[in-house]
């Protein structure tokens, strides 16, 4: 007789797109990876989020408020934060307000409670500020505000008793220099590592 899989699904930005195909390869065979539609589009342009890129929580939260239930999963894997912290020059403050996004984060786990489905919500990554800023002509992003949305989710997430995976404090461990292509996003061995961490993490909240 055939095993059932169990199910998870992923739900991030372009870092989760990178670390999926890894995280999907070190986890026990039981379990599948499900997300978003629309890879190739995705990889279009990983900075301005579509097709299987989450996005930031405006897009997250209606996303969810369109799709949940997610008929046999049983549970989310979540990250947003990364678009949220975009600075236009013709826009003040943060792309997603530090406010809404966290009024963003209680409305996705309230969706969430309404269902069977077990939320876990995995921190945003760091970037190279310098290098990012200097390339990057049509937004900006500052460490300052992604250490503040990181604290904010962490906050959201303890008093609602959820459970964290904290890949940027893994990734920051790493110690490598080399370990972005860009600004943003990792290198193939940082995402393997990254998907290897996920899963063992990942892992240990389900046995």
């Amino acid at each position: 007789m055939k095993k059932i899989k169990k199910s998870l699904f992923l739900l991030g930005d372009s870092i989760s797109i990178h670390y999926r195909p890894f995280l999907l390869k070190s986890l026990n065979p039981q379990w599948e990876v499900n997300g978003k539609d629309g890879l190739i589009e995705a990889m279009e342009d990983l900075d301005f989020p579509r097709g299987a890129n989450g996005g930031d929580s405006d897009m997250i939260l209606d996303y969810l408020r369109e799709t949940l239930p997610f008929p046999g999963t049983e549970l989310i894997l979540c990250n947003c934060g990364l678009h949220d912290i975009k600075r236009y020059p013709d826009k003040q403050g943060c792309q997603v307000s530090s406010s809404l996004y966290e009024r963003n984060l209680e409305e996705i786990l309230s969706l969430c409670r309404k269902t069977d489905t077990k939320f876990v919500w995995i921190t945003i990554t760091e970037f190279d500020e310098t290098i990012h800023n200097q390339r990057q002509t049509s937004f900006k992003r500052l460490k300052k505000d992604l250490y503040l949305y990181n604290n904010i989710a962490l906050e959201v997430m303890e008093r609602n008793n959820v459970d964290i995976i904290d890949l940027s404090g893994y990734t920051r461990s790493l110690g490598l220099l080399e370990k972005y292509i860009d600004s943003v996003h990792f290198s193939l061995e940082i995402r393997k590592l990254q998907g290897e961490f996920l899963a063992e993490q990942f892992q240990k909240l389900v046995d």
